[in-house]
């Protein structure tokens, strides 16, 4: 999706470039939580972790946490999702929890789900939710995570780590097993069937999984990071500059192609040329065990997670900037133009940060008819084009969602 009437370039802040003061510092996350496996961005400033003991909260962009809420005693929260509708959905060893009031109670949603110990969740871009669970069982619910059907049984020992989908509405499904070479399944049918590959990922293992916007796949393995450029069915590894020996537990991406990993042991690593050779980077770590790593919305990393321990990069690893008489004052969207319209609209809409964008079309019950925008956008001003091709005539709403903004407009197609 690209933006109308605005100048923007990504400028990476280098470790390097960072002699005067550490690249990370420990946040104020509470002693005794556990193991935080999993943060997911709601709105704003909020945050929500899961960790091996409770749900925590960060109202102020993860500099401080306080526990929210305990879904049931002794549960690991190994995965969360926020989907389109504003649901937090938790995969967690009892199986999959829904919330409806942004994380303080939840709804334990296990019909369908015979192997409750879930491990890792997408939505894909039609609203389909994947969950993935041990004792190679792979799950998807197409009405919010209320109930859940069995698309996949992979072997018994194998453990669903991770999930991600590409451009082109492929699933990607990331496992793990002791005792066999399980690799990457993948899915080019909305889930129907599955092919697995191994081929070239040392380890056989896919602890995360990331989908580059240009839809390369990074693998980070139990002998370091992969790289797949043919959806999925090959693997290459990337360790120049990285120990092989320890396992890659976590990644993210950045806009600009710069890639952070996080090791078992050895703390972090980041790439400049798309994985070919690693740097370490450590300084201000005080625990190098990590588990989870997160692209905040405003560009800082999150990384951590062993011993209730999570540091926060003190630079952005990518900073937007935009020619500051182009930058919006606020968040809007206009009402569409034309309006009645046929066959088709355009929807137009500003936002002043960086932030993640949903837009999407309902009909008069509330039906969601499809979804318009679904990244994180810069600032800028941006317009989308809605042309339904069978719809009948009649009252139709839109949808945006961004940071905290939330707007809907009503529009009329005549027929």
């Amino acid at each position: 999706m690209k933006g109308k009437n605005f100048i923007f370039s990504f400028l990476l802040l280098s470790p390097f470039l960072l002699s005067a003061q550490d690249f990370w510092r420990q946040v104020n996350f509470p002693a005794g939580s556990g193991t935080i496996f999993s943060i997911i961005h709601i709105d704003g400033a909020t945050y929500l972790a899961g960790t091996s003991s409770a749900i925590y909260v960060s109202h102020d962009d993860g500099e401080n946490w306080s526990k929210q809420s305990e879904i049931a005693a002794t549960t690991i929260t190994a995965a969360l999702l926020k989907t389109k509708p504003g649901t937090i959905i938790a995969g967690t060893s009892r199986g999959a929890y829904r919330s409806t009031d942004r994380g303080v109670t939840w709804t334990q949603c296990n019909t369908g789900i015979d192997n409750p110990d879930l491990f890792s969740l997408l939505e894909t871009f039609t609203g389909k939710i994947y969950a993935g669970a041990d004792k190679g069982c792979l799950y998807a619910s197409t009405d919010d995570g209320q109930t859940w059907t069995k698309v996949l049984a992979a072997a018994g020992t194998t453990i669903f780590e991770s999930l991600a989908m590409n451009s082109r509405d492929m699933v990607f499904a990331g496992t793990y097993n002791a005792y066999g070479s399980e690799g990457v399944y993948r899915s080019t049918d909305d889930g129907t069937t599955w092919t697995k590959s191994a081929t070239g990922l040392v380890g056989a293992t896919a602890w995360t999984l990331k989908v580059t916007a240009g839809d390369l796949i990074y693998a980070g393995s139990s002998k370091g990071v992969h790289k797949s450029t043919d959806d999925g069915a090959t693997w290459q590894q990337l360790i120049n500059g990285m120990p092989s020996a320890y396992s890659t537990n976590c990644l993210a991406l950045c806009d600009n192609g710069h890639l952070y990993v996080g090791t078992v042991l050895n703390g972090a690593y980041y790439s400049t040329d798309g994985g070919a050779s690693w740097n370490a980077l450590n300084s201000g770590l005080t625990n190098r065990m990590m588990q989870v790593m997160a692209l905040m919305d405003d560009g800082h990393l999150l990384a951590g997670g062993s011993n209730s321990a999570l540091f926060k990069s003190n630079s952005m690893v990518t900073e937007i900037e935009k020619s500051p008489a182009q930058r919006p004052d606020d968040y809007f969207i206009c009402q569409n133009y034309p309006n009645p319209f046929n066959p088709g609209t355009i929807i137009k809409y500003s936002i002043p940060a960086n932030a993640f964008v949903t837009l999407q079309v309902y009909n008069p019950i509330g039906k969601e008819l499809g979804t318009l925008v679904h990244e994180r956008q810069a600032a800028g001003t941006y317009e989308v084009k809605w042309q339904p091709e069978s719809a009948p005539g009649g009252v139709y709403y839109y949808k945006i969602n961004a940071g905290s903004f939330s707007r809907t407009g009503k529009m009329t197609l005549l027929r």
